[in-house]
């Protein structure tokens, strides 16, 4: 099992590394110097590095335990319904494929409003449909083996096999026909309609923000099983699985 996780987590970091290369190339042409920049859900810490190159970095997650030993410089335990920092205070408000599964947006959107400077750049990483697709795609291989895993009870390389992530309850067996849902939507179908880049686009909107820019980023499949590898290449081809959504205020 721990080979597998090495193997994923490597798989991760590399999707994470070509996401937040081309977000702080466009961070640095639009944020304004010297910044600070608040981290949403910074999970491993692993672009805090990227992020530093454009300002002081401030991370913040519900949890610690992902960060490993170390604990980066000014590091918080919080949610982003209850961020425990001064008004006006952040130049930009990033995150990476978090808001999907923040339970109360309009609150945390209120709170990072209350946060950010007026002329601050939110930017917020997200998926697509197209990540829910492939998502979907793999869930029934890796139910299959996980299956196969349980009943055989084979020992050694089988252990590497992971079961299908979700973060719903527990779920009976006739339950798991259909796919879960990733984030916090009502159900599968919902999800795909608000994983569309004008659903997110609208949300903002509701919340007071304006997108300024539409960046599509890269390609790939879940690293439970990494069909897809992370490239642009089908991206540039209108399928990105992420998309960073550049915004302001509308009062500005």
């Amino acid at each position: 099992m721990q080979r597998w996780n090495r193997v994923t987590s490597s798989f991760i970091h590399q999707v994470r590394r070509m996401e937040i290369e081309l977000v702080v190339s466009e961070l640095s042409r639009l944020a304004h110097q010297p910044t600070r920049i608040l981290e949403i859900g910074s999970g491993d810490g692993f672009q805090i590095n990227y992020l530093s190159d454009v300002g002081d970095v401030y991370p913040s997650d519900i949890t610690n335990k992902k960060l490993g030993v170390k604990i980066p410089k000014h590091f918080i335990i919080c949610s982003a319904e209850a961020l425990p920092y001064p008004k006006n205070y952040f130049d930009v408000i990033f995150s990476s494929n978090v808001m999907e599964h923040i339970q109360d947006k309009s609150l945390a959107f209120m709170e990072m409003k209350r946060v950010s400077t007026k002329q601050a750049l939110f930017v917020h990483i997200l998926p697509t449909p197209v990540w829910k697709i492939l998502s979907d795609f793999v869930y029934y291989p890796l139910t299959v083996l996980a299956i196969i895993k349980r009943v055989t009870n084979v020992r050694g390389d089988s252990q590497t096999i992971p079961e299908p992530k979700t973060t719903e309850k527990k779920r009976r067996w006739f339950e798991r026909i259909i796919p879960p849902v990733h984030g916090t939507s009502k159900t599968l179908f919902h999800e795909y309609y608000d994983f569309l880049p004008n659903s997110w686009i609208k949300l903002f909107h509701r919340e007071g923000l304006i997108c300024v820019k539409k960046m599509p980023l890269i390609t790939y499949s879940p690293p439970e099983l990494p069909i897809v590898p992370p490239n642009r290449f089908i991206a540039r081809f209108g399928f990105p699985s992420t998309f960073a959504y550049f915004l302001r205020k509308e009062n500005n």
